[in-house]
């Protein structure tokens, strides 16, 4: 028991009868949440003079929130100072009133814009957040934490940057909402000089999962320096084996298809009660494909009914069955746009939709007339007529409204539509967290155990049981469909946060302080991303989403839970489909972005502009074309492993692959004893500019504590350069990665001295005349590249002439479509070209054409 006793009455207490042991109070200091313990953060900033924050807190950065809104009367927004809110700008896209109008030469029409003086404790703004989940995610990106009150000492939960500014939008959830949210809040924050990055704690498993659904593009055309976007990875993954009071749907199914071949998918309706009236019990389906594959499809209901989808681009199937209705959609995503009326446009741009192939099911109430899915067994059959058939079908639950209330072993449980035949735990990450640019988050448990809630109980953390420090159940794995790597860092997911007084939450969910509540979620691991890119811009606001990107993912910490991969058929290792690189490290990254002496760094090996190759030739296919010599350094903390190296290439090449070689004797030189390490995939590069990475695994290429080693850069040239072509190679340190070997700490190369050096191709030997890019011939176009010429004429071998070329004085090159004088395509067979030089001599040389 506790009582308040007189300091001079403590020892008679003491020898009271059934007084067996007395203890003094002691003074307990609040703790920060464990969440920003366990990123770091706690370590960068301490509270000073006045209770301001110091340290790193991301003052001068703006956060900006895409998501349901936010409680701007919560004292977390609040600049206590100046007595005015921490959010500059609020923009409701649900309300009618005064529209943005035009900011940075762009309109946003459409909404009501509340600016500071009307936001605050008694502002006037109209905006409500009546979710919570808006304030929850601000809170934890950018709230100061002074709203704490009742029970507890301010700052408990504080946000990652609490020195930072907010513009928030409450968003209408359309992907044009969506997309106009990131675009407004660039968009101001460009206004006020300031970088900002913007949190999206929201997604769709709609379109191909390949980045290149109209949102993720319109992402990453809006991103780019002091403008960066962290997106959720999404809560539709099962990294658990099923818990018995917890039934979870698996949403993504895939199968591989071979040519001329079927294969299947299942998914299964629970038993369920249909609700009455029109339109209410419905499920969509989506199933991308390669472009170069033709797949048709049929819907198999429980009844043994079929629905055939043929390949058609412009038009859709509908079938009516009493075990319900079913409307086919089988083409691309363009047509798609038209023939469903779905698209999506940003300021007048309209975004490409994937090149991806598209089979959309609308199974249900969709179409008047059409009966509810019957329970049981859904077949989906697909049969590839042609294309390689290298790449799956992938097929996603987008939607369904179909919940059954099950009674098993005397728990009810809610059972949802789920996949069973080719069901995996992968590929779920969807828009926007596939875009290329976008930081993608994964999530992870660090609170276990009870709490004490407002309403005086002690409650245990909402959800399954996970270890702490283990991925939460739901976390959605990558990688996109594409295969690159998403997400790429995770965070904690399951935490308290900045509590809106306009929600409807369980009291039992809000802390005892009665500001702040429990949410979990990738949604909550996201704005712990938000606020350390926050950090970040405030120390370089010019920033890069790939330099921030690089900056997490090389100082993310790795542990055992992290080695492990929940994704079906992920060995697991770093990176991995469910952790990326790892666990935020708030420390680390601050010190990736900072000038100080680097771990790793990288400068020009030598003054000349190139290594150099012996003996020089020719350009053809495979010809190795010298392109830059870098010199790699570790400092002397650790001896360092490269486990990638990224070059920006310019020049003019189909099938361009780059290569590394090792300089063991430094001269510059690729000598026979000096092979190639690491080569990367045949690539197009063009004159704006490509990046190449080169992964370099095990113990390929090391750099001894404190030294160096250099490293020769080459091309190897496909043969459709043109003559003439110039090359450059720079190393894009940023982004590159190296490893320490004692402490595994990744750490990205700094220095900026390494090129460009350009390099010119040079088709025809000083002998040469004649070059042809391919001979024989299998594809369209042949290239032939010659000395200056009068004139070029081909024969076939019965002497009937084929076609002729007129060259201009200063021509050395054409192309040849494979078509005859007439404007038809040649056969295959023997060829015979003849070309007379402007000296008059003739050159003869026969070819073969053979597609």
């Amino acid at each position: 028991m506790t009582a308040r006793v007189p300091l001079a009455q403590m020892r008679a207490l003491a020898r009271a009868p059934g007084v067996t042991a007395l203890e003094p109070s002691a003074v307990a200091n609040p703790l920060e949440d464990s969440s920003k313990v366990e990123i770091g953060a706690t370590l960068v900033r301490r509270r000073g003079l006045n209770d301001q924050w110091e340290g790193a807190t991301g003052r001068g950065a703006i956060v900006g929130t895409v998501d349901s809104g936010i409680d701007f009367a919560n004292l977390d927004f609040i600049d206590d100072d100046v007595g005015l809110s921490r959010v500059l700008f609020l923009w409701d896209q649900t309300l009618a009133g005064r529209t943005p109008g035009t900011i940075g030469g762009v309109t946003f029409s459409y909404g009501d814009e509340c600016t500071r003086t009307m936001l605050g404790p008694n502002g006037s703004c109209r905006s409500r957040e009546v979710e919570g989940h808006g304030t929850h995610v601000a809170g934890t990106a950018a709230g100061d934490g002074s709203a704490s009150r009742r029970g507890t000492s301010g700052y408990s939960f504080t946000g990652v940057a609490p020195g930072a500014d907010l513009i928030v939008v409450k968003t209408n959830f359309s992907f044009t909402g969506i997309a106009d949210g990131v675009n407004y809040i660039f968009r101001r924050a460009e206004a006020l000089g300031r970088p900002a990055v913007v949190n999206l704690s929201l997604g769709a498993q709609y379109g191909p999962h390949d980045g290149k659904e109209a949102l993720s593009i319109m992402i990453d055309s809006l991103s780019g320096p002091g403008r960066i976007v962290v997106a959720a990875a999404g809560n539709e993954g099962t990294n658990l084996p099923r818990p018995p009071s917890v039934i979870y749907p698996f949403i993504h199914a895939d199968t591989a298809v071979a040519p001329a071949d079927s294969s299947e998918i299942r998914f299964e309706v629970p038993r369920y009660i249909p609700r009455s009236g029109a339109g209410n019990d419905v499920i969509l389906i989506d199933a991308v494909y390669p472009p170069g594959d033709d797949v048709e499809l049929t819907v198999v209901r429980p009844n043994g009914t079929r629905v055939d989808i043929p390949y058609a681009a412009t038009d859709s199937v509908v079938s009516f069955d009493a075990a319900g209705g079913v409307v086919g959609y089988n083409g691309t995503h363009q047509d798609e746009a038209a023939v469903l009326g779905d698209s999506l446009s940003l300021a007048g741009f309209i975004a490409p939709a994937s090149p991806m192939r598209v089979a959309e099911l609308f199974v249900g109430e969709w179409v008047t007339g059409a009966r509810a899915p019957s329970r049981g067994t859904w077949r989906v059959i697909f049969r590839r007529a042609g294309g390689a058939g290298r790449r799956a079908v992938d097929a996603y639950l987008v939607l369904s409204t179909i919940v059954s209330d099950s009674i098993v072993n005397g728990q009810d449980l809610q059972t949802e539509v789920s996949f069973t035949i080719g069901a995996t735990n992968r590929r779920l990450v969807g828009v926007p967290g596939d875009a290329t640019r976008a930081i993608t988050v994964a999530a992870y448990n660090t609170d276990s155990g009870t709490y004490r809630s407002a309403d005086g109980s002690f409650q245990s953390f909402p959800g399954v049981a996970v270890a702490t420090g283990d991925l939460l159940y739901f976390s959605s794995p990558g990688p996109r469909t594409d295969g690159v790597l998403k997400p790429e860092i995770s965070a904690p997911g399951r935490i308290f946060s900045s509590l809106s007084a306009y929600g409807h939450e369980d009291a039992r969910d809000i802390y005892s302080d009665s500001a702040h509540v429990i949410y979990q979620g990738t949604s909550m691991a996201t704005p712990h991303v938000t606020g350390t890119v926050a950090l970040l811009l405030a120390e370089r606001p010019s920033l890069t989403p790939e330099q921030a990107k690089g900056a997490l993912t090389s100082t993310a910490r790795w542990d055992a839970f992290t080695a492990v991969s929940r994704a079906t058929g992920d060995p697991g290792g770093r990176p991995n489909w469910s952790w990326g690189y790892g666990k935020l490290w708030v420390p680390g990254a601050l010190t990736a972005v900072r000038p100080a002496t680097p771990l790793a760094s990288a400068v020009r090996a030598s003054a000349s502009d190139a290594p150099r190759i012996r003996p020089t030739s020719t350009s053809r296919r495979g010809t190795l074309l010298p392109l830059q010599s870098v010199r790699l350094s570790a400092s002397d903390a650790d001896t360092l492993l490269v486990r990638k190296l990224d070059f920006l290439i310019t020049g003019s090449d189909p099938a361009f692959r780059l290569a590394i070689a090792l300089d063991v004797n430094r001269d510059g030189v690729l000598d026979p004893s000096e092979p190639l390490l690491v080569t990367s995939a045949e690539t197009v590069v063009t004159p704006a500019g490509t990046v190449i990475s080169l992964a370099l695994p095990g113990d390929t290429l090391r750099i001894p504590r404190g030294g160096t080693v250099d490293v020769l850069v080459v091309g190897l040239l496909s043969g459709g350069s043109p003559n003439g072509t110039e090359f450059t190679a720079t190393l894009v340190a940023a982004t590159s990665i190296a490893e320490g070997a004692r402490s595994g700490a990744l750490v990205n190369f700094a220095g900026q001295g390494t090129g460009p050096a350009v390099a010119r191709t040079t088709l025809l030997a000083a002998n040469e005349q004649l070059n042809l890019t391919q001979n024989p011939v299998r594809r369209s176009p042949l290239i032939l590249n010659f000395q200056p010429t009068r004139r070029i004429e081909i024969y076939d071998f019965t002497g009937r002439l084929t076609k002729r070329f007129l060259p201009a004085a200063s021509d050395v090159r054409v192309e040849w479509d494979l078509r005859n004088t007439g404007g038809t395509q040649v056969a295959n067979g023997v060829y015979v070209i003849v070309m007379e030089l402007q000296s008059g001599a003739v050159v003869r040389q026969k070819l073969f054409i053979a597609r």
